[in-house]
C-alpha cells in the first residue's frame, strides 16, 4: 500500500509514503466476513496541513482460486457410422473446491456451437451423448467447466478457435469397402509411408476435395477411390475375421512384420467367402525395419525369412499356398509366368 501527500498549495510536489499494512494501524487483516484489505483512515483536517491520495490493490489476498482441470478428452465408438450415438466423456477435477457444471459444446459443419450438460459418472468422470449422428458429416466438440468459486476452463485451451473433432461415416450406397491395412509396420524405415491418411481408421477430413487433402503417400489411390463412391477405412490392430465383416477389398501393402497365423486365417476365410485382396510387395530384400524380415518372405508366409537364404524345403502358409500368389524370393529360378512371358517376347510376329 502507498500514499501520495504534498503541502498546499496545490503548486507543491508529490511525496510518496510506503506503507506496511499492519493490522490495528489503518489496515485490517481479511477475516471470514470481509476479503482483501480492509482500510480505515481518520485525521484532523485542522492540525494535518497535507493533501493526500492513498492507494491500495483491491483485490483478494492470499492464493487465488484455481480453475478446474479437464483432460481425457474422448469420443466413442472410435469409428461411429451414419446413425450412431457419440458419448463425448471427460475426466474433470478441481484441486482447491468442487466441480460446479461441465459442458459440451458441440456443432455439426460451420453453424455455431451450443452446450449440452455433461453429467457426473463418477471418479471426476463426465459424459454427453449425441443421438442419431449424420452421415457424412463431423461432429466438432470442446469441453468447458466451472467450479464452486467461479473460475472456468477449456480444452482446447482455445477453444472455440480450437475444437475436438469425429468424422461420422456416411452410409455406402453402391460403393464398397476398402480396408489399408497398417498394423504390420509399414511405415518403417525412411523411403517414405505406405499410408492413405495420418488418421486411422478414417481419413480426415471426412470429405476431401483432393489427393492432397488426405496426408498419406497413397492419399491420391485413396482419394480415386472415394471419388468412385467407396468407403476408405484402416486398421491399426490385428485383422481379425470381425474386423473383415463389412469389408469388400482389403488392401496389404509392403509389410515389414509378419502375419499370425491367426491373422493368415482370418485372410483366408475372408478371400474364400468372396473377399477382394490386393496386396503390395517391395523388391527381395527390401527390410526397412531390420528384423531381418522382407515383403516377399512375409507373404511366403514362411517359418524363416528368405533375404540371404533361399528357401529350399520351407513351406509357404501364406499367399503361394492359399491363394496360388507367389513373390520371388532369394535365388529363386524364374517363375513359370516369367518363363511364358518370355516366351512370348521371342515368339515371331
Amino acid at each position: 500500500m502507498g500514499a501520495y501527500h504534498r503541502l498546499d498549495p496545490e503548486a507543491s510536489p508529490w511525496t510518496v509514503i510506503d506503507t506496511t499494512p499492519t493490522p490495528g494501524t489503518g489496515v485490517e487483516a481479511p477475516d471470514a466476513v470481509m476479503s482483501g484489505l480492509v482500510i480505515s483512515e481518520a485525521n484532523n483536517p485542522v492540525s494535518y496541513a497535507y493533501e493526500y491520495i492513498e492507494l491500495y490493490y483491491d483485490g483478494t489476498t492470499g492464493t487465488s482460486n484455481q480453475p478446474p482441470v479437464i483432460s481425457s478428452i474422448q469420443h466413442a465408438p472410435v469409428a461411429p457410422s451414419d446413425g450412431d450415438d457419440v458419448t463425448i466423456t471427460a475426466t474433470v477435477t478441481d484441486t482447491d473446491g468442487a466441480v460446479d457444471v461441465v459442458w459440451c459444446w458441440s456443432r455439426t459443419g460451420a453453424g455455431s456451437f451450443l452446450p449440452t450438460v455433461m453429467t457426473a459418472q463418477g471418479g471426476g468422470q463426465y459424459a454427453a451423448t449425441f443421438a442419431n449422428q449424420v452421415g457424412n458429416t463431423v461432429l466438432q466438440y470442446y469441453v468447458w467447466a466451472r467450479d464452486d468459486e467461479g473460475a472456468e476452463s477449456l480444452n482446447p485451451a482455445n477453444a472455440p478457435t480450437g475444437y475436438f473433432s469425429v468424422a461420422i461415416e456416411g452410409v455406402v450406397v453402391g460403393g464398397k469397402v476398402v480396408l489399408f491395412d497398417h498394423m504390420h509396420n509399414q511405415d518403417a524405415g525412411t523411403a517414405g509411408n505406405w499410408r492413405v491418411d495420418d488418421n486411422h481408421p478414417n481419413p480426415l477430413p471426412a470429405t476431401p476435395t483432393s489427393e492432397t487433402s488426405w496426408s498419406g503417400q497413397l492419399s491420391s489411390w485413396g482419394y480415386e477411390l472415394y471419388l468412385a463412391g467407396n468407403t476408405i477405412r484402416s486398421n491399426t490392430s490385428a485383422i481379425t475375421a470381425a474386423q473383415l465383416a463389412d469389408v469388400d477389398l482389403l488392401v496389404i501393402p509392403e509389410p515389414q512384420a509378419p502375419f499370425t497365423a491367426a491373422e493368415i486365417e482370418a485372410v483366408r476365410q475372408f478371400v474364400f467367402a468372396g473377399g477382394s485382396l490386393f496386396v503390395v510387395a517391395d523388391h527381395n530384400g527390401s527390410d526397412r525395419d531390420g528384423d531381418g524380415w522382407d515383403s516377399p518372405s512375409i507373404f511366403g508366409g514362411y517359418s524363416v525369412p528368405h533375404i540371404t537364404v533361399p528357401p529350399t524345403n520351407d513351406t509357404e502358409t501364406f499367399c503361394g499356398a492359399l491363394f496360388g500368389l507367389h513373390f520371388h524370393v532369394k535365388d529363386e529360378g524364374n517363375n513359370a509366368i516369367h518363363r511364358h512371358l518370355r516366351q512370348r517376347e521371342r515368339r515371331p510376329g
